[in-house]
């Protein structure tokens, strides 16, 4: 009896030492690489080139990553990748090829990524190609491109430069940025959560719009522009141009327009709550400000030549030169 209880008692303290034995290295472990350790990134780098000719297209779709496509000197287009794996599997795929004198580069990947895997895109294409770029969770830029493009994005900024014939550049949540940029037709500008700002523009139309945010446009030379913004102020300088049609709104914000001296328009005004005010000479066609009424004013300043509509619900709107 009294052996079977000695060997018990053995038995129970090496099952309490080996215990021990492996707590003791799980703290030891722990004290060295932390409760949680972060997940190690491994970098990939990739480069394509492909052949084109004239009046070439690149086509760019990505779903974790920024994109930038510039213009290039040469007659080709280079593709240039940079993949960063947080998991341990391929949660992405890429895939590049030419179809014809157009390239497509492709991201596709799981429902399970959630961002553990990125890659970005930079692409140098010849000057006149056409482009289309898109991201999911990304930043997309253009520069230096005379083909028509069109970028957009859903969680990212989207900046354009010395575009020559652009005509969408939007975003769900980020900032929209145009500079020194031209489109034959239409220009459409927009974001939900974020500002558009844009300067040195031409087109045929603009069309600018935020839900959450400003709208600022400098130096817009267009037949017709229509700039909006629900909870943002509106902001627009540039020339009125005879026979066009330009209307700017805001429901919470106020609306300030700065124009040339010269300026010749039909005008439509109205506020809610804010003020309306002029520093051009308008013959008057109505007037109407009452204390709990909206305010509104119709009139014509020179001969008339543009037709402009300026309304804020409970900003103020100012019409100012230059």
């Amino acid at each position: 009896m009294r052996n079977r209880l000695v060997t018990s008692w053995l038995l129970v303290a090496v099952v309490v030492a080996t215990a021990g034995d492996a707590a003791a290295a799980d703290r030891q472990r722990t004290r060295a690489h932390g409760a949680q350790p972060a997940a190690e990134v491994q970098t990939d780098r990739e480069r394509r080139v492909f052949a084109v000719t004239a009046g070439s297209a690149v086509d760019v779709s990505n779903i974790s990553g920024d994109v930038r496509i510039a213009a290039g000197a040469g007659d080709s287009v280079v593709v240039e990748t940079v993949r960063r794996r947080r998991s341990r599997g391929d949660e992405l795929r890429l895939e590049m090829r030419q179809v014809g004198n157009r390239v497509v580069v492709r991201v596709t990947g799981t429902r399970s990524n959630r961002g553990n895997d990125t890659i970005d895109i930079t692409v140098t294409a010849p000057r006149d190609a056409a482009v289309v770029a898109r991201s999911v969770s990304g930043s997309v830029g253009l520069t230096g491109v005379d083909g028509e493009s069109r970028l957009e994005t859903v969680s990212g900024d989207v900046d354009v430069t010395r575009a020559a014939n652009l005509s969408l550049a939007k975003t769900v949540s980020g900032t929209v940025t145009v500079r020194q940029s031209d489109s034959a037709g239409t220009m459409t500008l927009g974001t939900v959560s974020g500002s558009v700002v844009a300067a040195d523009l031409r087109a045929r139309g603009l069309d600018a719009a935020s839900v959450s945010g400003a709208v600022r446009l400098e130096r817009v030379d267009a037949q017709r522009v229509l700039g909006k913004s629900v909870s943002g102020g509106v902001e627009f300088q540039g020339p009125l141009a005879a026979g066009g049609r330009f209307e700017f709104t805001s429901h919470s914000g106020d609306v300030r327009l700065r124009l040339p001296a010269g300026a010749s328009f039909d005008l439509t005004a109205d506020s809610f709550s804010g003020r309306l005010t002029t520093d051009f000479p308008v013959a008057l066609r109505s007037t109407r400000s009452s204390r709990g009424a909206s305010r509104s004013i119709r009139g014509v300043a020179g001969d008339g030549a543009a037709e402009l509509l300026v309304r804020s619900f409970s900003g103020s709107v100012t019409i100012g030169r230059q």
